[in-house]
């Protein structure tokens, strides 16, 4: 079955308001329903509250990255997907991260998806 777009729930999590604005404003314009998070903290709360089909989710959020953010969501048992992004230069940074079978590469804002 394949889903209508306004009926297609986005969470977009990134402590930069102007990065929320951009992302959210586009995926809106297109006719998704996005609503926002500027931390980790206010994205779990919010998930408690919705359910949500995708989530785009700053890697380097402060007091709670991405990683410990998706770890704490249970993506795959709510049957959503996550895409994370960054505004960091160097992907050299990422090394830290562990990715499993959830992710498929890590866009940066403003590049080509890379391959993971």
């Amino acid at each position: 079955m394949i889903m209508d777009k306004k009926d297609f729930k986005i969470l977009v999590v990134d402590d930069e308001p102007s990065s929320v604005e951009l992302i959210g404003d586009y995926l809106s314009t297109v006719g998704f329903q996005v609503e926002y998070a500027l931390s980790g903290e206010e994205a779990l709360q919010k998930s408690e509250r919705s359910a949500y089909h995708l989530f785009i989710i700053d890697i380097y959020l402060p007091k709670m990255d991405g990683m410990e953010l998706l770890e704490k969501l249970d993506i795959k048992s709510k049957a959503a997907e996550a895409v994370l992004i960054t505004g960091q230069e160097s992907l050299q940074n990422l090394r830290h991260f562990t990715f499993n079978q959830a992710f498929h590469g890590y866009p940066r804002r403003g590049h080509p998806a890379s391959q993971g």
